[in-house]
């Protein structure tokens, strides 16, 4: 069982049958910040509670990036917030390659998976190249976001995707949407 892992400007980086525990105040839990070749399989990563507005429990960015059979759930927010959440089970940005394959996702305060571009506008990333989402289960978030897979959209950086792959997934009771600029 792990609290955290922080593999930032990582490559080539494999973790296999694992249980990600954030416990009850670790905001990012999970954190792959610029690293390429990250594959996470046969694991779970649940219950990292956002300190404040944000906090999403796994954070990406580069790539490419593979999540194989792996169940995301409980990013929430600290008993008594009221402000408007941002703790997504999984935000990629600026992403460079990513693989969802038999995950399952469910009980975040916000998005269940959030895609976005980063960088400074107008010269920030604004694609997500390979994107491959399959035999997948994603259901919806438990807070006022309530979409379960989004990219962001209404202006910058407002990612479109390039070479996407959807199928064989299930979204419970949910749509696949796109959120204005906030």
């Amino acid at each position: 069982r792990m609290v955290t892992v922080d593999s930032d400007n990582n490559n080539q980086v494999t973790i296999s049958n694992f249980e990600q525990n954030g416990g009850t105040s670790v905001t990012q839990c999970f954190h792959a910040e610029g690293a390429a070749n990250f594959i996470a399989g046969r694991g779970k990563i649940h219950d990292c509670r956002a300190s404040g507005t944000t906090g999403a429990m796994t954070y990406i960015s580069g790539g490419p990036h593979t999540f194989e059979d792996v169940v995301f759930y409980n990013g929430l927010l600290l008993v008594g917030y009221t402000g408007t959440p941002h703790t997504e089970c999984l935000y990629a940005t600026s992403t460079n390659g990513l693989t969802l394959r038999r995950v399952q996702a469910y009980s975040c305060s916000a998005e269940i998976i959030f895609l976005t571009g980063g960088g400074s506008c107008p010269s920030s990333t604004l694609t997500v190249p390979n994107l491959t989402v399959e035999n997948s289960i994603f259901q919806t978030p438990n807070g006022p976001n309530n979409n379960s897979f989004k990219f962001r959209t209404g202006g910058c950086p407002s990612p479109y995707p390039v070479n996407l792959l959807m199928r064989n997934n299930i979204f419970c009771f949910t749509r696949l949407s796109q959120q204005s600029q906030e």
